[in-house]
């Protein structure tokens, strides 16, 4: 009994001929006779070994071998073959007599020293004999890889489209601006993302598969429909900035907007523009917010020409100095004179022109506002202007420095005026001490008198007015002080003590007068300081009188006296009236006094903080306040240590 493979499956005359044959066991001569009139694919194979008992030159072509594999096992033959299914299916065929057969079946043949994938369309016939015993098995073959590799690539291909086209679909629909497509001249709605729907404000059901025109028809009157047709018609991209255009709501209110958009053709397979690719952002909000903007600065410098301010600008890094041509007046040059930094620093007086130095530096290298008064000597004139500078320094987007700039006032009639206000307050407080302090004598004397006498009611009456001149005198000596603070006529004597000594001291001598609040001082390390000792007295001395003014009898005083970041810091806490937000600012400021019906019987013309304020800063330190209305107020100074 004989099996036979073929490529393909010959005529039945060759099967009649092969069968008579079988009956004297055909010779391989005989069967390679037979199959050689045949150029198809065919094998015969024999025994449950499936011997290869004749091959067509094609079949051993398929195999990638010659003529000396026929007589062996295939499996022997055709080695690859074995672990493949084929060696299984044949005696599978030998066994139950069923013939199989399968098409685009992959195989790995070795051909030409290489191995390699193929597919076939074959068939293993089981031929038997007239006792339906199995005598042979016919295989034929075709070659169909090519066929199945152009299908495979096709299927690929439109795998890969289909792909590209949902990751395309998933990546304008990911994008975050707002984002369309439309198609033909009639420009319906094919594709919009969710930010486009959103910038619609409508539903997706509404706007998809519709023409841009029916669910906005206002656009038809705008030059952004024009827009469209011209990249349908031309086929050339279009972007426009800020472009305004109305729209309206599905409720049917206007809205007017801003749009930066850019028009992209999309062409068909033809080459030809068939469709429109709209990206578009909603600039409204930052439009309207510039306009704002250009709006103030443009109210800002009709305000700077009214009141006739200067403004610089300087560059923080190379110094470069711009001054307006305002400024340049205030200084005295003239239009087309050059003015630079340090010419300008030249024409401030020399008692302030190391302070205004070191204030501009301060300003650049820490951030620190500038904020000044003082005086120049003009360029021409020669003659003393008094002036207003306030400046602070402006960040780069990257964060760091870029310039420095501010503005400048002639202050020379307000100063002058203040001058002499002051020079007439300093004369008077003067006149006045001589007369008030022979007062004073004479009701000591007669105070004396009276309590040598045992006089109650003299003693009662001189006392009073005893506290009503030392009132007079201590307000007196406050006003001379603020004329000479703003006449710079006030001095420090600096020496070295302990300032938590001082402290100590004032509160002592405060304590001999009242009796209406318990003053605590926290104890405390020595801190050596270097100022002037009795300045520095008065200003501890100004801060107990304030809290215990403002603040309900029987309430506890707080005092710390304590060293932070090399500095020597003393504090003073009440539980008083405490200060609104918007009077904190101004505390410091002369002459200011919070007015409410709490402080409307508290005696005071608003100098002392004033006063203070001014001797903590000719010491180099810092006073500052923090409060909280209705719960009280905690004022701090702070001095360099020695």
């Amino acid at each position: 009994m004989y099996v036979i493979l073929t490529v393909r499956i010959y005529s039945d005359n060759l099967i009649k001929k092969m069968s008579k044959t079988a009956a004297h066991r055909l010779s391989s001569d005989e069967l390679l006779e037979i199959f050689s009139l045949s150029e198809n694919a065919t094998a015969v194979y024999t025994t449950d070994e499936i011997i290869i008992q004749a091959a067509s030159k094609a079949m051993i072509s398929y195999w990638g071998k010659d003529q000396s594999i026929i007589g062996k096992p295939l499996e022997e033959a055709v080695p690859e073959l074995k672990n493949q299914e084929f060696i299984g299916l044949l005696k599978n065929v030998w066994n139950t007599g069923i013939s199989y057969e399968a098409k685009d079946t992959p195989a790995l043949l070795r051909v030409n020293d290489k191995l390699q994938e193929f597919y076939y369309d074959f068939k293993y016939r089981a031929i038997k004999d007239s006792s339906g015993e199995m005598y042979c098995i016919l295989h034929t073959a075709n070659d169909v890889t090519e066929r199945v590799k152009r299908d495979q690539f096709e299927r690929g291909l439109i795998g890969k489209l289909e792909a590209s086209e949902k990751r395309l679909s998933t990546i304008l629909r990911s994008i975050p601006i707002p984002l369309c497509i439309m198609q033909g001249p009639e420009f319906i709605i094919e594709f919009a993302n969710e930010p486009m729907i959103s910038l619609f404000q409508r539903y997706p059901e509404d706007v998809i598969g519709e023409p841009i025109l029916k669910v906005f028809p206002e656009l038809a009157e705008q030059t952004i429909n024009e827009d469209w047709q011209e990249v349908l018609n031309t086929g050339r991209n279009i972007h426009y900035e800020e472009d305004p255009v109305y729209i309206y709501s599905s409720t049917g209110e206007k809205r007017s907007l801003y749009l930066t958009y850019h028009y992209h053709p999309l062409l068909d397979t033809n080459g030809i523009v068939d469709a429109v690719l709209a990206t578009v952002i909603d600039v409204t909000e930052q439009v309207k917010s510039r306009m704002s903007i250009e709006r103030a600065e443009e109210m800002l410098r009709h305000a700077v020409n009214s009141v006739e301010l200067g403004t610089w600008h300087m560059d923080a890094v190379t110094r470069k100095f711009i001054p307006s041509q305002r400024l340049k007046e205030i200084f005295g040059y003239q239009p087309d004179e050059e003015m630079t930094f340090d010419d300008a620093l030249k024409q401030v007086t020399d008692e302030y022109r190391e302070k205004v130095a070191e204030a501009v530096e301060v300003a650049i290298q820490k951030g620190e506002n500038y904020d000044l008064e003082y005086p120049i000597i003009g360029l021409h004139d020669k003659r003393i202007h008094w002036i207003r500078a306030a400046g602070k320094l402006y960040a780069s987007e990257e964060g760091m420095p870029s310039h420095f700039s501010g503005t400048v006032l002639d202050i020379t009639e307000r100063k002058l005026d203040e001058l002499r206000k002051n020079d007439f307050i300093g004369m008077v407080s003067h006149e006045l001490k001589t007369p008030l302090t022979s007062l004073k004598a004479y009701t000591q004397m007669l105070l004396a008198r009276g309590k040598k006498n045992n006089d109650d009611f003299n003693i009662s009456a001189l006392s009073k007015i005893e506290r009503q001149v030392n009132k007079m005198s201590a307000m007196i000596n406050g006003f001379l002080n603020v004329s000479r603070l703003e006449s710079g006529k006030i001095y420090l004597e600096k020496q070295n003590f302990n300032l938590d000594e001082l402290v100590s001291e004032i509160i002592e001598e405060t304590m001999l007068f009242t009796s209406s609040h318990t003053i605590t001082f926290a104890p405390c390390a020595p801190i050596p300081v270097y100022a002037d000792r009795d300045k520095i007295g008065h200003v501890i001395s100004n801060l107990l009188s304030n809290a215990i003014k403002y603040s309900p009898k029987r309430r506890d005083i707080e005092v710390k006296c304590e060293l932070i970041d090399n500095c020597a810091q003393v504090s003073v806490k009440d539980e008083g009236m405490g200060i609104k937000p918007q009077f904190i600012d101004r505390l410091f400021e002369p002459y200011f006094r919070v007015e409410s019906h709490h402080t409307q019987h508290i005696s005071g013309f608003g100098i002392g903080l004033y006063i203070s304020a001014e001797i903590i800063k000719r010491h180099g330190g810092k006073i500052w306040v923090n409060s909280e209305s209705g719960k009280g107020s905690t004022f701090f100074f702070s001095l360099p240590v020695s």
